[in-house]
């Protein structure tokens, strides 16, 4: 992804090494997509599994339903 433009890679040059990330412009534009992909598999991930229960709050058992 930093190849890409999408992060940025900070490598502070320290031992042990210590690198950090942080999204670009670029990335930051992808935010509303990823955002759009959460909101689907929020609302459409348990229907193989649960039929129309609604799906357990983020983090919950692999995001199954309640």
């Amino acid at each position: 992804m930093a190849a890409d433009g999408l992060v940025e890679r900070i490598d502070y040059g320290e031992v042990p090494p210590r690198v950090d990330y942080r999204l670009t412009p670029n990335g930051e534009a992808l935010m509303p997509i990823f955002d759009d992909i959460q909101a689907y598999i929020r609302k459409n991930a348990c229907s193989n599994c649960c039929g129309d229960k609604p799906a357990a709050p983020y983090g919950a058992r692999h995001g199954c339903c309640e």
